[in-house]
């Protein structure tokens, strides 16, 4: 379970500082992070959450 914890801390962390690392105006320098082009997958991701999130607090 705490491996689950670290996989998942890993991965947030990396998506965050991914867009501040490469060079957004050159696809060629992540066109093999993350399965591609598809950086607004996180952004995507925490929308859902958040949604969620919020339904269940009302």
């Amino acid at each position: 379970m705490i491996s689950g914890y670290v996989l998942g801390l890993y991965l947030i962390v990396r998506a965050i500082a991914e867009p501040f690392v490469i060079d957004m105006t050159n696809p060629a320098t992540y066109r093999n992070d993350w399965g591609g082009p598809s950086l607004l997958a996180a952004a995507v991701i925490g929308w859902h959450i958040a949604r969620r999130y919020a339904r269940q607090q009302s």
